[in-house]
């Protein structure tokens, strides 16, 4: 009868390897760059579909900022404490709809901090002969 210790060990590799499996599965995540500068929140990209968003942000601004995604009143992630001229990043899953970036820092969302980003549909398209 196998020993206990080794099946267990076993299991453990399995489980191990089938999580590493569905990472590298796993589709890149759409890069946004986001920069933070008194009073603006800019990015190129304000539109990606449903899935992983890498949010790249700069601060480009003199003074720290933070960056924050919010959708309906809920905090979906943060960076903190991000020095003038230094770069952070953060990966979402983000489903369809429309969502806020902004710096939570006091004051600074109400001086114009803050911008919409949308997440839209997977456009289908039939082939017609």
């Amino acid at each position: 009868m196998p020993d206990i210790k080794v099946l267990l060990l076993a299991a453990l590799g399995l489980f191990v390897l089938g999580f590493v499996a569905l990472k590298l599965l796993q589709p890149p995540a759409t890069e946004v760059k986001v920069i933070l500068s008194e009073w603006k929140v800019e990015s190129a990209i304000i539109s990606v579909h449903p899935g992983r968003v890498k949010f790249v942000v700069t601060n480009k601004g003199t003074m720290e900022h933070a960056f924050e995604i919010e959708a309906d009143e809920k905090e979906l992630g943060e960076l903190e404490h991000i020095a003038p001229g230094q770069t952070k990043a953060l990966t979402v899953n983000l489903r369809e709809g429309e969502y806020e970036l902004y710096c939570p820092l006091p004051g600074h969302k109400d001086n114009g901090m803050l911008a919409s980003f949308l997440v839209t549909p997977v456009q289908t398209q039939s082939l017609k002969p």
